[in-house]
């Protein structure tokens, strides 16, 4: 019985650190297109990211986000590219704290075109 709660035990361990190799430790991984958890992220934080753009003198039009990077440290960042309007792009960095206890925009950059890497 003690072998195969070891065995479990192992299986778990690995399967976790196959999760988890994708994030490189400190740096974000690969550019991937929104998902619907990613999305319900970015939009549980959109009031404040609007505010700021319009505090910045900016008109939101359009608020969907694209495309995104994701990093694990004592919660998950994620860097998001967001379209405003036709042509208009913008980059924000939002950090989920661990558990999903609070999750909080870091920085907006704005002047972003589609073709402008997420780093």
């Amino acid at each position: 019985m003690k072998t195969m709660g070891l065995i479990t035990a192992l299986f778990f361990v690995v399967g976790l650190t196959g999760a988890l190799a994708q994030f490189p430790p400190g740096g974000f991984g690969e550019t991937r297109y929104v998902d619907a958890n990613t999305k319900q992220v970015v939009l549980s934080v959109k009031g404040d990211i609007v505010t700021r753009l319009i505090d910045m003198g900016i008109r939101v039009i359009d608020f969907e986000p694209l495309f995104y990077r994701q990093r694990v440290a004592a919660g998950t960042g994620y860097l998001v590219k967001i379209r405003i309007d036709y042509g208009q792009y913008i980059h924000v960095s939002i950090f989920r704290h661990l558990f999903g206890s609070s999750t909080e925009v870091l920085n907006i950059e704005v002047g972003k075109s589609l073709a402008d890497p997420l780093v």
